[in-house]
């Protein structure tokens, strides 16, 4: 069995650390406080809330994912979607289309998936009235049984043509359910700042920041080896030191990386230094095709951009060392194509210098471009 888990929410045995963080957040759950969880990507946040609310014990979790969103309808077909989910009742599903009188949803359940479908009618458009249809009856089912809604990704609500109405008709009703608790995460600093910390946003100072910080070495060194050791292996504590480097520490990153490791040796196998590249040519192996997929819907420009990035992490982007290691003739060129790998996600500013969203792409960048 794979000891290491990435790219999906752990809880149990498979969730390391965050007591202080979890303690945190079930305070503020319990007296039916919002708070909004910034982080960065792959950095554990989602996980975190789940397995705060797991062992609360007392409180059901509706999740939302807003990744991707793009317009009104979509929000509301993913709230009333996972409340169907949650519900898990045939008499709920039979009472929902008449709770609506604006939507009209057109509910419908797959018969190979057993998951939920929701449309609705082309002549209808979501109102304001609309979406306060679906808080109140997530506030209806929230006096039954306590609840915590959760909207992860939540910075994707600005890429809605009508973010602000739609933020501000949430605002509105959100503010007014004192026996729930909303926990805002997103991966976007800038965008979660924009949402909470303007004081021009429906959403300003509407919910307690939490920033979530990569785990502990220590603790998350003990965690790893723990895991290496139930599969009948060691490793070396200056590999997991050039691991964090790597990885800058980010968790899914990290657990990546260490799956990567347990996959290129066997039982009863030391891992050390000679494992790593190993390793990496074996997520390069898996990655590359998504890693060329990117390379050919940038161009040259940006393609440059990124590779200097990646092989001249130390430069200052617009200094004329910058221009000649990159081969880019002029700084205009620069700020052009870092405004298109940000805004595509592929990097981030991260305070005063931009980071790849994935780390071995930078590395591959580095070993084959």
């Amino acid at each position: 069995m794979i000891p290491f888990k990435y790219g999906v929410v752990v809880s149990g045995k498979d969730f390391c650390g965050r007591t202080e963080s979890i303690e945190e957040i079930k305070t503020f759950v319990l007296s039916s406080q919002n708070t909004y969880v910034q982080g960065e990507r792959r950095i554990g946040k989602t996980s975190l809330v789940f397995e705060t609310i797991k062992r609360m014990k007392s409180h059901r979790l509706l999740v939302v994912d807003l990744l991707a969103l793009r317009t009104p309808e979509e929000l509301c077909s993913r709230i009333i979607k996972q409340l169907i989910l949650l519900e898990n009742k045939a008499s709920f599903l039979g009472n929902l289309v008449q709770f609506f009188t604006h939507l009209r949803p057109q509910i419908s359940m797959d018969p190979l998936t057993n998951l939920p479908a929701v449309s609705f009618d082309r002549a209808v458009s979501v109102t304001p009235e609309s979406i306060e249809e679906i808080f109140e009856l997530i506030k209806t089912i929230g006096k039954k049984k306590k609840m915590v809604v959760f909207f992860d990704e939540f910075q994707d609500i600005l890429k809605i043509e009508d973010a602000p109405w739609l933020l501000a008709t949430l605002r509105s009703k959100i503010q007014y359910h004192d026996q729930l608790s909303y926990i805002f995460a997103g991966s976007i600093r800038n965008e979660m700042d924009n949402i909470f910390s303007d004081s021009e946003s429906p959403f300003f100072k509407s919910a307690i920041p939490i920033t979530i910080s990569p785990i502990e070495q220590g603790v998350f060194s003990s965690f790893i080896i723990k895991k290496f050791r139930l599969a009948k292996r060691s490793i070396k504590k200056e590999v997991l030191s050039k691991i964090f480097e790597i990885t800058a520490n980010v968790s899914g990153d990290i657990l990546q990386f260490c799956e990567a490791l347990w996959s290129v040796s066997a039982e009863n196998e030391v891992i050390d230094d000679d494992a790593i590249p190993k390793a990496l040519q074996l997520i390069f192996a898996r990655e590359h095709r998504s890693y060329e997929m990117v390379l050919s819907s940038l161009s040259h420009n940006q393609q440059k951009t990124l590779t200097g990035l990646a092989k001249y992490p130390g430069c200052q982007l617009n200094s004329a060392d910058f221009l000649k290691l990159s081969g880019i003739g002029q700084p205009s060129s620069v700020n052009a194509a870092i405004k298109k790998l940000t805004d595509r996600r592929i990097i981030f500013k991260k305070a005063n210098h931009y980071s790849f969203s994935n780390p071995f792409l930078a590395t591959w960048l580095k070993s084959f471009m």
